[in-house]
């Protein structure tokens, strides 16, 4: 499993090194005489990814395909297996390996979202614009790539959070609320629902992104409120 793609971000995404097919890897584009490329009956790299013959390194911008949700020989989302044949003196030989793509979170949004009272203290259904900060974080764990987000959602007229049962104040002002239970484990998919969490989450091939809040009350009595959403990047 190479480490995974992020659809708009330079392939390997930061802090992962240069991804290649020779080990170690080469220096100053050297590679004892090998020279790579994909199997023709072990699948494809994603879009926008290619391998150098000399150097078997692979690099690239991953982009948005219409078979990223389900790519060839396999059921997994975004992962794509093929394999690797390195050549030298008339012999070669192929290496089976995978690499997962995910959608690209990381950045600004901007859009407005709707939903209902639950955890404040106005009972009309909300409603107003969004502003979300989001950091994105791929990684592998025990085998399986994953995706994880942080970051904030400011949103515009909101009442104030229930903390007392009973509360009826409803000045409207902009709130922020930190995000949690961003774990993703396949492209365009989200974590669990959780109090004061980022979960469901999509992103178009437009860079649109779509996805649901759900805000916990003060108290954390177990007063919810969940909020759909669409915003654009801006950046």
């Amino acid at each position: 499993m190479l480490p995974p793609a992020v659809v708009g971000m330079p392939y390997p995404p930061k802090p992962y090194p240069a991804v290649t097919a020779c080990k170690p890897a080469p220096k100053a584009g050297a590679c004892g005489g090998y020279t790579f490329k994909l199997s023709k009956k072990g699948g494809s790299l994603p879009g926008g990814l290619d391998i150098d013959p000399k150097t078997g390194v692979i690099s690239g911008v991953a982009r948005w395909n219409s078979d990223i949700a389900k790519p060839k020989n396999t059921n997994l989302p975004g992962v794509y297996k093929f394999q690797v044949c390195a050549r030298a003196n008339a012999r070669t030989t192929c290496k089976p390996t995978q690499l997962a793509v995910f959608s690209g979170f990381n950045g600004k949004w901007a859009g407005e979202y709707s939903g209902d009272p639950g955890a404040f203290a106005c009972e009309t259904p909300l409603s107003g614009d969004i502003q979300l900060k989001l950091t994105q974080k791929v990684t592998i764990v025990k085998g399986v790539p994953k995706s994880t987000l942080t970051g904030t959602a400011t949103m515009t007229n909101l009442p104030p959070i229930l903390t007392v049962q009973g509360e009826v104040h409803c000045e409207m002002s902009p709130q922020t609320f930190k995000l949690t239970a961003g774990t993703v484990t396949n492209p365009a998919a989200g974590g669990d629902d959780s109090g004061n969490g980022l979960f469901n989450m999509q992103v178009t091939p437009a860079a649109q992104l779509t996805g649901n809040i759900s805000v916990q009350d003060a108290a954390k009595a177990g007063l919810f409120s969940s909020f759909s959403f669409t915003a654009n990047r801006t950046g």
